[in-house]
């Protein structure tokens, strides 16, 4: 152990504190706290300051145009995209398996990889749903036809013009 001695010539005596499994489980969970406290405390400051929200309302109303008009669960329209299209459980799960991974890559929860990973989610799911809704699309014409040759031939055996 290199270095060099205390001013008054004596020996350095060092101090070494091992923790126990315990010990690192409550560390883990003090740490856990605190990267919640850090992700919290902006976002409770910006709930009490009236331009702050005042501005998040102005950037929500831009980026989700139909939001502020409020969640009608009975009459959803088909392909609306407003707050409702971000509230669907693959967007959903999406964004927590972005910030997941944000998590794990970083070792904690800090607001800018945080919110990094929340949008990164979120494109993910956009895209495979947009890529779903084109095959959808692309296979739609073909499962008609289908479906209509099944309901003729069914129509062709009730009505005994076949066996």
């Amino acid at each position: 152990m290199g270095g060099r001695l205390p001013v008054d010539g004596k020996k350095v005596i060092e101090h070494r504190i091992s923790l126990g499994t315990f010990e690192r489980n409550m560390l883990s969970d003090f740490v856990a706290t605190r990267s919640f406290q850090n992700v919290a405390t902006p976002i409770i400051n910006l709930m009490k300051d009236v331009t702050g929200m005042a501005t998040l309302y102005v950037i929500l109303n831009f980026m989700f145009p139909n939001w502020s008009l409020g969640i009608n669960f009975d009459e959803v329209p088909e392909g609306d995209e407003g707050l409702w299209d971000y509230l669907e459980l693959q967007n959903i799960a999406g964004t927590v398996v972005g910030v997941a991974a944000v998590a794990y890559v970083t070792g904690g929860l800090s607001l800018i990889p945080t919110i990094v990973g929340a949008l990164t989610g979120q494109a993910i799911a956009e895209g495979y749903e947009e890529i779903m809704e084109d095959t959808r699309k692309a296979v739609a014409p073909a499962y008609r036809g289908i479906s209509f040759m099944r309901s003729l031939k069914n129509a062709a055996k009730k009505e005994g013009y076949i066996v």
